[in-house]
């Protein structure tokens, strides 16, 4: 039997992840999730856990920003192959660039729909697209 995939969720505001948690548990997606309140924390959890099967970053985040940290997993051999979502209220056709420059799976906007997050974080763990 096939482990359930796991997502790993940082955003600074913790009232987001509860909410993307409940949406998730909503749609019934069989995973497991985890929520980080900032970039450092997922850099100690990628050292010393096993990796998720997904990454779902804020852009805009105090001290480390999220292509920060993006640029941090994806210079490093042990996490570059990580699947990322950036998502950020502060959409523009440059940070999708960067983004999109640095390997990053998707950008999506904040405020987002959270039945589209569910399709594609269904799509992409339990769709073997990160096999």
């Amino acid at each position: 039997m096939n482990e359930q995939p796991t997502i790993w969720l940082v955003d600074d505001d913790q009232a987001i992840i509860e909410i993307i948690k409940q949406a998730f548990k909503k749609q019934q997606l069989s995973c497991q999730i985890a929520g980080f309140t900032d970039a450092n924390a997922i850099i100690a959890n990628l050292e010393k856990a096993k990796l998720p099967t997904m990454l779902m970053v804020d852009y805009s985040m105090p001290g480390m920003d999220g292509l920060e940290l993006i640029e941090r997993i994806k210079h490093n051999p042990h996490t570059s192959s990580l699947k990322v979502v950036l998502f950020s209220q502060f959409m523009s056709k440059e940070l999708i660039d960067r983004a999109q420059n640095m390997g990053v799976y998707e950008v999506t906007s904040k405020p987002f729909s959270f039945q589209e997050w569910c399709i594609l974080a269904r799509d992409l763990c339990l769709a073997g697209h990160f096999q």
